[in-house]
């Protein structure tokens, strides 16, 4: 029997957590700078592609057959990073709101993935439902910021982030861990039955 769920992949579900937990660390270490920053960084890798990009359409050969749409694209490109690095402050707390919105999303994923164990036949704990909702509610918290200071919610989407990369790692080999004992194992985000020798 095999079932695809992609949830169940573990190398994806290891650099999801990886930089969940880097990420939220850093929130709550740094709650002060770390979100112009992260905004100015972003600001200056575009501004980086774009004069590249700029560059190299003047130094191919057909350069006289640049489309104006190309040159007005990188323009585009060229002010939305000027803005991240000279606006970093309102682009910041933007940003804030969309990782809010991540985090409800990675709640709801986990719940999607408790709900897909369920159909193999395995039960979750029940504080794995918790934490996800959890997850949940923290980002939907984020989002609407009833908070004053800005770096408490900083540290409450770091504190956020870190709980989704432990909480996922956790169901990810808890899941592995109980569909070996039903000799069933997961391949690329498939669910197989373990295939055993007859031994003579």
């Amino acid at each position: 029997m095999k079932l695809y769920i992609p949830f169940f992949d573990i190398k994806g579900a290891v650099i999801r957590s990886v930089i969940a937990l880097f990420i939220g660390i850093a929130f709550i270490v740094f709650p002060h700078q770390i979100m112009d920053i992260l905004v100015q960084v972003l600001g200056g890798g575009i501004i980086l592609i774009a004069l590249i990009s700029f560059l190299s359409l003047y130094t191919r050969k057909n350069a006289s057959n640049i489309s104006g749409i190309s040159i007005f694209n990188l323009i585009i490109a060229l002010a939305i990073g000027l803005l991240f690095v000279f606006k970093s402050s309102f682009f910041s707390s933007l940003a804030v709101i969309v990782f809010g919105i991540v985090l409800v999303a990675a709640g709801i994923m986990q719940l999607v993935m408790l709900s897909a164990t369920r159909r193999l036949g395995l039960r979750s704990p029940w504080y794995s439902y918790i934490f996800a909702i959890l997850i949940i509610c923290i980002g939907i918290t984020i989002f609407f910021n009833p908070f004053q200071s800005k770096e408490l919610i900083v540290q409450l989407l770091g504190g956020g982030l870190v709980l989704y990369a432990i909480t996922d790692l956790i169901n990810q080999f808890l899941v592995r861990f109980k569909l070996k004992k039903q000799g069933k194992k997961i391949v690329d985000g498939e669910v197989e039955d373990v295939d055993f020798e007859e031994v003579k």
